[in-house]
């Protein structure tokens, strides 16, 4: 009877069980560019990390946008943006966004994205710089597919704050963003979920150019 085989002991680097989405080098495991980092955000605020997707022609590209801590298990939700090329290869490449969409220690959560086909994107998502509590506001930013604020249509700003502010009762994990075309030309319209002080809770509806 043969002895049993032992494999030889290996160092394995540290990871842990969130590091779902890693990619493997001849240097070992590195972090995957689309791992999303666990988040607690702030009082009243629930953030899922539902990614939004949007096959993007103008660059043969699928731009991704998702929801995540600042840090591991940070108190602060970013949102975060990133091309794939679609191909077999798909390449990841992380957009860097304008501090005026992401801040620090305030919270950005819940994107949603389009495109127009040309080489503009609209981002949408629920914000809470400036606000109380654990109010938020939705906005939405024009951007190139680089990540650069493109001037607005006027009286839009950019990012533009869209409706009221919402109070974080309830706080609603989809929004929809479509581009619609109107006598007068494009625009995106944006429909989402908002509670007020009084726990009512409504769809609102608003747009830009």
């Amino acid at each position: 009877m043969q002895s049993p085989v032992t494999a030889p002991v290996t160092s394995k680097p540290n990871v842990t069980p969130d590091d779902r989405l890693i990619k493997r080098s001849s240097n070992g495991i590195v972090r995957n560019p689309l791992q999303a980092r666990r988040s607690a955000p702030g009082p009243g605020v629930r953030v899922v990390p539902l990614p939004a997707a949007r096959y993007h022609s103008a660059t043969n590209e699928i731009l991704v946008a998702w929801s995540e801590g600042e840090t591991d298990l940070g108190s602060r939700g970013n949102i975060r943006l990133a091309r794939v090329s679609a191909d077999a290869n798909m390449n990841v490449t992380p957009v860097t966004l304008s501090s005026a969409i992401v801040g620090t220690n305030v919270d950005e959560f819940t994107p949603v994205i389009e495109t127009d086909g040309t080489g503009t994107v609209m981002l949408a998502y629920y914000d809470r710089r400036g606000m109380s509590g654990s109010n938020y506001q939705l906005r939405v930013a024009k951007l190139t597919s680089n990540g650069s604020l493109v001037t607005p249509v006027f009286p839009d700003t950019n990012p533009t704050p869209l409706g009221s502010p919402c109070i974080a009762d309830f706080v609603g994990e989809y929004q929809g963003l479509w581009r619609g075309s109107y006598p007068g030309g494009f625009q995106y319209d944006l429909a989402w979920t908002c509670s007020d002080a009084s726990s009512n809770r409504t769809i609102q509806r608003g747009g830009v150019r």
